[in-house]
């Protein structure tokens, strides 16, 4: 005798019916599928999803494929309204030195990395240092000095009253939780050592503590004695007493290259900061504008 029997498509969920023998049912590793797409999929590990691309990287049709998708997009770049001049041009790789090509434009820069698995790589090792802005809380500026928190505004107002060592910490520090490694920024250095200031006990927190002892953390319980403090001196909220003081960038100090552009010639380019005053005498402007060809 056969049945109408409710089961789960194996694939999306689905539910739907199905006819089978009493003795039969289920059939054989349950595997029900609504429809002969759900039943086509297949689900591939990730090792075997970094096999198949390996495979299909190193082929000759994937070379030859390549070299034709990039002469499609020359000649569809030159029929388009700005008419760029692009040409095929061979880059090493700046992390794993591989050599690639990829067309080429004199308007933009040249490409550095063969992907973004070497570009990640690559700013994740050369990169770091205190990120302004990074936390969640109430930020802002006190007498140059960036805080991410009320909690470090008044840890910060306290030590200046008082005529204490203090400035914004920016050494990057790593430890490892849950198998994966992180990196954070404490946050200020003193004359009693590096200071990190955390709201809450978390485990995370602790295994952080644990691999970087040097770091002296504030809780809390810690921090309440600098909150007293604001209190009855200032009494007036915390987030009030932020001056909004925050320094002027001399971007001529602090960059390598300055993009200036020219109305007049309809024209960018890219100069040493000492040549800034030269190229704004002469009609230059500070900046990169856009300007059809």
């Amino acid at each position: 005798m056969k049945k109408e029997f409710c089961v789960k498509c194996k694939n999306c969920g689905k539910e739907f019916t199905v006819i089978e023998e009493e003795t039969k049912f289920p059939i054989k590793g349950d595997k029900y599928f609504c429809c002969k797409s759900c039943a086509n999929v297949r689900h591939h590990s990730n090792e075997t999803k970094q096999k198949i691309s390996n495979s299909v990287k190193k082929s000759e049709k994937y070379k030859i494929n390549n070299e034709k998708a990039l002469i499609n997009r020359i000649i569809k770049y030159n029929q388009c309204s700005y008419k760029y001049n692009l040409n095929i041009k061979q880059y090493t790789c700046k992390y794993c030195g591989k050599l690639f090509k990829i067309t080429d434009n004199k308007n933009y820069s040249s490409k550095t990395y063969c992907s973004k698995e070497c570009k990640h790589k690559y700013l994740s090792e050369h990169t770091g240092g205190y990120r302004i802005g990074s936390g969640h809380s109430k930020s802002g500026w006190y007498k140059g000095i960036r805080c991410d928190s009320t909690w470090e505004l008044a840890f910060l107002i306290y030590h200046l009253d008082n005529n204490l060592y203090i400035e914004r910490c920016k050494e990057k520090r790593k430890y490892i939780f849950e198998g994966k490694e992180h990196i954070y920024y404490p946050d200020f250095i003193t004359d009693k050592g590096i200071i990190e200031i955390k709201g809450y006990k978390t485990n995370q927190s602790i295994e952080k503590q644990k691999q970087n002892p040097d770091i002296i953390n504030i809780f809390e319980e810690d921090i309440q004695f600098y909150l007293n403090y604001i209190k009855e001196k200032y009494d007036k909220p915390l987030i009030e007493l932020y001056d909004n003081s925050k320094p002027k960038l001399d971007f001529l100090n602090n960059v390598k290259y300055i993009w200036m552009h020219n109305d007049e010639l309809q024209k960018n380019t890219m100069i040493y900061p000492e040549k800034y005053e030269e190229y704004t005498n002469n009609g230059w402007k500070h900046g990169r504008k856009k300007y059809k060809i």
